[in-house]
């Protein structure tokens, strides 16, 4: 988060700070966020990648407020939202990503899941340049 550039994004996997960087016990600032968000909204794919990659190994309020930063570019900018989210596997967090059937202990996509990345993959059709 020092060095905030697209080529920067692409290599970070983790947030990490220098010791006494932030306030004891904390596990991120903030405002690093905001810098984060900005980038985002500017268009920055490598931005928007490595809040999906930090995303899928985070909880508590982090995972709220990457959800939050990733959710707020749909309206602004659909088309990267909708391209990125289906290059990177779709759907945020863990929840509904799977069903399991307990009888035949199989987990497997959902169909709800199956039925809108269909839907999004032939819509994007007309949204994205090609």
């Amino acid at each position: 988060m020092g060095y905030p550039t697209p080529q920067n994004a692409s290599r970070v996997t983790k947030i990490e700070y220098s010791p006494k960087a932030i306030p004891e016990n904390y596990g991120y600032w903030a405002p690093d966020l905001e810098i984060l968000k900005n980038q985002i909204l500017g268009g920055d794919s490598e931005s928007f990648r490595l809040a999906f990659r930090l995303l899928r190994t985070s909880d508590g309020g982090l995972l709220e407020d990457l959800t939050a930063i990733l959710s707020h570019t749909i309206r602004p900018r659909p088309e990267l939202f909708l391209r990125e989210v289906l290059e990177l596997g779709g759907g945020f967090g863990r929840a509904g990503r799977h069903s399991h059937d307990a009888r035949t202990r199989v987990c497997r996509p959902s169909e709800r899941r199956i039925g809108v990345k269909r839907e999004l993959g032939s819509g994007l059709a007309g949204l994205l340049p090609k």
